[in-house]
């Protein structure tokens, strides 16, 4: 089992090392959400993330997904159902 620990730019499908891409995989992410000026772009940021989530899914990748998120649009602009497992505050935010 290897951990590899990414940043959000390099998680573009193309971007992931070529000994990944056709592992199964965990996805733990904090996506963008709260400061306003630091989301200025998570419309396009949600979708291509429910891109390589669905991407990986059908290819038969994903193990499973887990995303911090206080934003409501979140799984509007995913596309892909989500739900609630915990909540809990993250610098005073509630996710």
């Amino acid at each position: 089992c290897d951990v590899v620990f990414r940043h959000a730019p390099e998680l573009l499908p193309g971007a992931l090392p070529e000994r990944l891409r056709r592992r199964q995989c965990v996805i733990l992410t904090n996506v963008p959400y709260g400061n306003k000026a630091a989301c200025r772009n998570t419309g396009r940021i949600y979708a291509q993330f429910g891109r390589l989530v669905r991407g990986a899914a059908e290819q038969g990748r994903l193990r499973a997904a887990y995303c911090v998120s206080a934003r409501e649009d979140f799984q509007r602009q995913t596309g892909l159902e989500w739900r609630t497992e915990l909540r809990f505050s993250n610098g005073g935010i509630w996710v």
